[in-house]
This record gives structure tokens, sequence and C-alpha cells, in this order.
């Protein structure tokens, strides 16, 4: 009767080590298209258990700054809460990653994101649409508001974006006014004026 409850117990321990627990919080380096390292940082939604998965943020930071690491704080916590999982980045030439910044520009930092992406479609916790294409939308002020236009712009897997005080259009007043006064038109591309927006 004792081997049967040894026995009993060492089987409940081994069932429990081979089940999946709650997803953990990691960070990691993507190589990018050049061979540029991206320090990212992977907080799975809150609750999410093993072999769950949900759709993932990627939140941008804003100029001069790097991805946030508080899994409760900034932008993370209240999106982990609602039910997603939330990668951050330090952009090319920000924080611990390589490269020059090279101002959200579609042929570094928009290929930086499409790694990003890449990197999401390959985590257990990650909502896939189809293989390599998971549910992602992005958030993010400023410079993490540009770099949403871009990549969604370059990659149809980018499925929502909320970019907040991210760049104006040209034809915005404050642009225009300046566009007016250094080059006579009505227009920032266009000396008369005579292209509508």
């Amino acid at each position: 009767m004792k081997a049967r409850a040894f026995l009993g117990g060492v089987l409940g321990v081994a069932v429990l080590a081979l089940a999946p627990g709650i997803a953990h919080a990691r960070d990691a380096i993507v190589s990018s298209f050049d061979g540029t390292p991206i320090v990212t940082h992977f907080f799975p939604a809150a609750g999410l258990q093993g072999g769950q998965r949900a759709p993932t943020i990627m939140v941008g930071h804003g100029w001069g700054g790097s991805g946030e690491t508080n899994e409760n704080g900034g932008d993370v916590g209240p999106f982990r809460e609602a039910g997603y999982n939330v990668l951050t980045w330090d952009a090319r030439g920000f924080g611990g990653s390589g490269g020059t910044v090279m101002i959200d520009h579609p042929e570094f930092e928009g290929r930086d994101a499409q790694a990003l992406i890449d990197f999401i479609a390959q985590q257990p916790e990650a909502r896939l649409d189809t293989p390599g294409d998971p549910r992602v939308g992005m958030s993010g002020p400023s410079y993490g508001g540009g770099i949403q236009l871009v990549t969604a712009g370059i990659d149809g897997r980018v499925d929502a974006i909320a970019p907040t005080i991210a760049w104006n259009y040209p034809w915005s007043p404050a642009c225009s006014a300046r566009a007016r006064s250094s080059s006579g038109g009505d227009r920032p591309w266009s000396g008369s004026g005579s292209r509508s927006p």
C-alpha cells in the first residue's frame, strides 16, 4: 500500500513537471535583416497558461528612449491585463540595440520591425492568423508612432496601429505655414500650391 502511495506521489509530481505552466516574460536579441542586434522584451498576457495563445501588441518607444522592461509599467501592464501579449524593443541605435538611427526609415527600422514580427510568430504564446503571420497590433508615441506608419505600409501582417503624437501630415496648418514661409507655396511639396492632399 505504501509503495502504491509513493508511486502515485512520484507520478503526480512528474505530471506537474510536464504540464504547461504560466507563460513567463523573457528578453531576447533579434538579429535584423543586416545582422543588427535588436533588444526585445516579450511579456505574455496576464494569466496566460502554457499552450494558450493571445494576440500581440508591439509597443514602440519615443525618441531617445528604450523599450519598457517592467511587465506592469507604462502601456505594458494594461495591455497584458486586457489579454494581449506585449513586445517592447530598443529601436535601432537606442538602448541596448546596435546600429545607427535612421529615423524610422522603411529600409532600416521598417525591416527591423518585420524581423520583430517574424520573432513574434515563433513565440508559443502568439496567436497566428496563418503560419508566420501573428495577430499583431502596434502602439506607442512619437518615434514609436512613426514606426507604426512605416511598418503597416510595408508589411501586411500588421493588423492594427494606434500611433499617438506621431508625425503630422504635411498639409497640417503648422507644416503648411512653415512651407509657405520657406517656399512661397501652399504645400510643402510645391512652390505653386497646385497639388491637393
